[in-house]
């Protein structure tokens, strides 16, 4: 042991502090790789959960809703239809 300002410390040979210094690196390294695969995971559920809220909001009609229609009322889905249709090509 080695007295520095007033205080005993531990000399350590440099390849002990080589090992300890690699070893740290290796470990950040490792903890860099943990963070992306993090951030990713994140991403994905937040893409899922952004998916599912917008499936919600999609009604789908089944075929008996859709014989109660009138004439009128199919023909305003269709020219409803239509104009997004359209709006989507433009």
């Amino acid at each position: 042991r080695v007295k520095v300002r007033g205080r005993r410390v531990q000399r350590v040979s440099p390849k002990r502090a080589l090992y300890h210094t690699s070893a740290h690196r290796k470990r950040t390294v490792s903890e860099v790789q943990f963070m992306h695969n993090r951030g990713e995971h994140k991403q994905v559920q937040e893409r899922r959960e952004w998916l599912q809220m917008r499936l919600r909001g999609i009604h789908t009609a089944g075929l008996d809703e859709l014989s109660d229609l009138t004439s009128e009322e199919i023909q305003h889905a269709l020219n409803v239809l239509e104009e997004l249709l359209n709006k989507e090509t433009v």
